[in-house]
């Protein structure tokens, strides 16, 4: 399941994937086209999306999944926030680790960078 605020078109899940379905930490990409559109950092299971952040063009939806999407306006506890953040942050960590291992420098280096701009958001 895609958060709806990915809008339509096609994904892909970096993360582990057991019995074919998306679970743990990761990240959920939209592709337009030759370009990486909006992504979802957090933790999934079951290929359903349970925390974290959809990275929009010019910021953040945060909180658990409902209603088809990450987060609402009404979703603003702080610990919820928090939490997010930091599935979002591990969610980041982690593909950056798989992009390395790879020797994917530039794309490592992209991820360890959004990594820190989530934290920057807990400070």
């Amino acid at each position: 399941m895609v958060p709806a605020s990915l809008t339509a078109g096609p994904t892909f899940w970096t993360g582990t994937c057991p019995g074919g379905k998306a679970s743990g930490n990761g990240m959920l990409r939209r592709r337009d086209g030759n370009h990486a559109g909006a992504a979802f950092f957090g933790q999934m299971k079951d290929g359903v999306p349970q925390i974290g952040l959809v990275d929009l063009d010019g910021g953040y939806r945060v909180g658990t999944f409902d209603r088809n999407d990450i987060g609402s306006k009404a979703e603003l506890e702080p610990q919820v926030r928090t939490d997010a953040f930091r599935a979002a942050i591990e969610a980041a960590k982690l593909v950056s680790s798989k992009y390395k291992a790879e020797n994917k420098d530039a794309s490592a280096q992209l991820y360890e960078t959004l990594a820190k701009a989530f934290e920057a958001q807990l400070d």
